[in-house]
């Protein structure tokens, strides 16, 4: 890659920065037209901000063109203003690449087309989580192709880059081809390492783990329902073998990742479930199998650290979505972003009378990480931001009258049977100023959680 030329104009490079390619767009359209898909770069280098860098082939941008993201700054995007106007150019230049790489001192990073990913990535290493603690350390993250495990992951790669902590990370996966999808350029970081391997199965690691997250379960409701002692077995197991392995490794600290299903279903409204509460579970449907191995496992994690002092904590993770979500995803909040993008009808097969928890994913993972570093053994914490408790009906109506275009309504077609294994109605309020009190605090609410997702879905689709 050339590093001197900018701008191929008749056949010779001209250098070029963010300000001249802005005057030439403002005061020389015509010569903007011509030459803006010959761009090899355009830099900004007051304070080394910004930078972007356009390889060209013959027939302008190629499919592997390269995009440095050197700490974007763009806190001031006042209506009109020449920050904003700034802020719009640098999204149009992202959105004539195909493949976005994001390098650091011309180490290739990542692959994410996805400014808003980004965005959070860097807002939570720049966060009040003490970072320092995992200095020199190896972290170990189970379900590693999951939302929950792939942005732990990527956090935890952003702050070693940044930070430089020395941190090396233990990915458990169970498909190869998976990983690669999900992490692209990321899997060639020599302080990644990928484990093939099954979490129901003993675990080996090669080196020494400090600390562990477990996330790895299964979430979708439809195999609950058609693979009840799967989804049981992956959890009790599971869960039996990573706390073995703790124990084994005599790690630091570690998170169980567990969920506000645990909690069960509530028929009177409770506007402020403490991680002392709990409501029913029908042990009898098939369904509970998702919640009740939840409370055994939460009790396993317990009984680890009463019997061996292994340091492990609980959190209670509400419905987790954001920007990053994965390939395929079709739980009911990107069901509802899908729609809104497509212009299709949201379809709900329930009444939507269930009260929903809800966190954006970058909140849930600075949640997850103060747990880690700062929660008590042996205690449980709601991952929650209350300012987002609806129901899904009318979060439906939310999606369809903010992000609709007037083109899509919530239509109701309700089976008799619960084919798609969906959770009995509940009626709660979590309450998260448990892990408040640790220095957490949920930032990010419903709408603008749906507005960053959109947009990240966009930037993924483009």
């Amino acid at each position: 890659m050339k590093t001197r030329a900018d701008l191929l104009i008749d056949g010779k490079y001209k250098r070029i920065t963010i300000w001249d390619a802005l005057d030439m767009k403002q005061n020389r359209p015509v010569l903007w037209e011509k030459y803006k898909d010959k761009i090899f770069s355009i830099s900004k280098k007051s304070e080394n901000k910004v930078r972007l860098i356009f390889q060209t082939g013959k027939h302008g941008i190629v499919e592997n063109s390269y995009f440095r993201y050197y700490n974007a700054d763009f806190e001031h995007r006042g209506e009109g203003s020449e920050e904003s106007y700034r802020h719009e150019f640098f999204k149009e230049c992202i959105s004539r690449i195909k493949h976005l790489e994001i390098r650091w001192k011309g180490e290739a990073l990542t692959i994410y087309p996805d400014e808003i990913l980004q965005e959070d990535l860097v807002y939570i290493v720049n966060s009040e989580i003490p970072f320092d603690d995992l200095r020199n350390s190896s972290v170990f993250v189970t379900g590693a192709t999951g939302l929950i495990g792939v942005s732990l992951v990527r956090a935890l790669l952003c702050a070693n880059r940044i930070r430089n902590l020395n941190l090396h990370v233990f990915a458990l996966i169970r498909s190869k081809e998976k990983a690669e999808t999900v992490y692209g350029n990321l899997l060639k970081k020599k302080e990644l390492s990928l484990i093939l391997g099954d979490v129901t199965e003993k675990i080996f690691v090669s080196q020494k783990v400090d600390y562990i997250f477990h996330c790895a379960s299964i979430t979708a409701s439809k195999i609950m329902v058609s693979n009840p002692v799967e989804t049981l077995l992956t959890s009790v197991d599971g869960t039996k073998n990573i706390l073995e392995f703790a124990r084994e490794n005599n790690c630091k600290s570690v998170v169980y990742v567990s969920s506000m299903e645990m909690y069960g279903s509530f028929t009177e409204t409770n506007d402020n479930v403490t991680e002392t509460e709990l409501g029913y579970v029908n042990p009898l449907a098939v369904r509970s199998n998702y919640p009740e191995s939840k409370r055994l496992c939460e009790n396993m994690c317990v009984a680890y650290y009463s019997e061996y002092k292994v340091p492990v904590k609980i959190a209670r993770l509400s419905q987790t979505f954001g920007a990053g979500i994965l390939p395929g995803e079709n739980r009911v909040f990107a069901q509802f972003a899908k729609s809104a993008i497509e212009g299709k009808d949201i379809v709900l097969h329930t009444k939507g009378l269930s009260e929903g928890n809800y966190c954006y994913t970058r909140d849930t993972i600075m949640g997850l990480l103060f747990v880690l570093l700062k929660g008590v053994n042996a205690e449980a914490y709601n991952v929650a931001n209350p300012e987002t408790h609806t129901t899904i009906a009318d979060m439906a109506k939310m999606v369809c009258e903010k992000f609709g275009d007037g083109r899509i309504n919530v239509v109701f077609n309700i089976s008799e049977s619960n084919i798609f294994g969906y959770a009995a109605d509940t009626k709660m309020k979590l309450n998260s100023d448990k892990l408040q009190k640790l220095g957490w605090k949920p930032e990010i609410g419903l709408e603008e959680a749906y507005r960053r997702m959109i947009l990240s879905m966009k930037d993924m689709r483009s």
